[in-house]
């Protein structure tokens, strides 16, 4: 299966979110956050956290988590 990153966040706990919501509307999502297996979790505020979802999904990911930040 081919995956797209739809987004990068600054922290864990704001990717969970958006990876929560989408999983909520259905569509699978998985956050990506690998720093050297976790010895530098410091490294998310440089490097970001980032968001995948299937490719076929992209574009319902994305309008679904755009239309949520615009409440």
């Amino acid at each position: 299966m081919q995956e797209t990153l739809i987004g990068q966040y600054n922290s864990e706990l704001e990717a969970s979110e958006a990876c929560a919501q989408l999983e909520a509307a259905g569509i699978p999502a998985r956050i990506i956050k690998d720093f050297d297996g976790g010895q530098f979790p410091q490294l998310q505020i440089d490097c970001g956290v980032g968001l995948l979802v299937a490719a076929k999904d992209a574009d319902a990911a994305m309008d679904l988590l755009d239309e949520l930040e615009e409440g």
